[in-house]
């Protein structure tokens, strides 16, 4: 078949259904807008030539971001490529405060919110127990004397269930031994009251700044590796590099095995508070994902549990 040929026959073909969504990079548009033919089908899963890059930096100069690195053609047909660079702000550290005292708890949340902390506010032990369980915090606030759970049996209950973030106990409680007890249960630190905001934030910025020190790059389950470096997610036989928002969804269900995440827990986590997205852009990258979990061969498997939310299981 000649060129002219297939770009009678490709120019045929109905464009103007296509769906666009983050992380996919299409040249489509262009097609859509003048109506014009191709020679070859291209776009997601259509590539006839790879790209690979090195050697990547990035610094500030001035009022200037300076982006440089090495692009490498490595098929054998010729190609030429765009280099696409999104700038965004650094994520802040999310916390989750439990106190009873709504006056003080408020007050406390304003601060952090005012030193660039996102903040969970929550009133009695269970509800800590149910947001330490269900969400990746950077780091937990808790007061021992709480309503329905004190600290301590949430503290016990967090760290039986595989619960490693960072905890900060905050009391009234000034013994010793009351101080050993908790930090023997699974606390990374120990505040008395009264305290002063600076201490106070202090110790949240040591505990925060631990999660992210010891932190692994490589996070596994069952025969998934994923690499918080590089954004790859591989098997022992096929690898593949998620998107940054593929990535983010699949390091929360990698972090929480077995735990259900609710399509509003992705929506506050990822996209933010103030997202213009719908909701069901989860959806939409949630099949991304197993569509790659599947060509990975992977042996585990993203289960929906209608109305509460997504779970990362060994498929049986």
């Amino acid at each position: 078949m000649n060129q002219n040929s297939i770009n009678k026959e490709y120019a045929r073909r109905d464009v103007y259904h296509t769906y666009y969504y983050d992380d996919i990079f299409v040249g489509y548009r262009y097609y859509d807008i003048h109506k014009d033919g191709f020679i070859l089908p291209f776009g997601y899963g259509l590539s006839y030539s790879r790209f690979e890059y090195d050697n990547f930096k990035c610094e500030t100069k001035d009022d200037k971001i300076l982006v440089s690195l090495d692009v490498y053609n490595k098929s054998n047909l010729l190609g030429e490529d765009v280099i696409q660079v999104y700038v965004g702000k650094n994520k802040n550290s999310k916390v989750l405060l439990n106190k009873d005292e709504k006056e003080l708890s408020k007050a406390l949340c304003a601060i952090l919110k005012h030193n660039n902390y996102s903040v969970d506010a929550v009133f009695n032990g269970q509800d800590a127990l149910d947001y330490g369980l269900c969400e990746n915090y950077d780091g937990i606030i808790l007061d021992i004397m709480m309503p329905k759970k004190n600290g301590l049996e949430v503290l016990k209950e967090l760290r039986a269930q595989g619960v490693s973030t960072p905890v900060l106990i905050l009391t009234a409680k000034a013994e010793v031994d009351d101080r050993i007890l908790g930090l023997d249960m699974g606390a990374d630190d120990y505040l008395t009251k009264p305290f002063s905001m600076g201490e106070l934030l202090a110790r949240i910025r040591a505990i925060t700044r631990r999660k992210s020190e010891f932190s692994p790059n490589l996070l596994t389950s069952g025969n998934l590796s994923l690499n918080r470096e590089t954004f790859e997610l591989s098997t022992e036989n096929n690898s593949i590099r998620l998107g940054n928002k593929e990535f983010q969804m699949m390091e929360m269900l990698m972090s929480n095995p077995g735990r259900l995440i609710s399509t509003e827990q992705f929506m506050e986590r990822i996209w933010g508070y103030e997202t213009e997205a719908e909701i069901n852009v989860v959806w939409v990258y949630i099949s991304y994902l197993r569509k790659k979990l599947l060509n990975l061969g992977a042996k585990l498997e993203i289960k929906a549990v209608r109305g509460v939310g997504y779970t990362l299981e060994e498929t049986a």
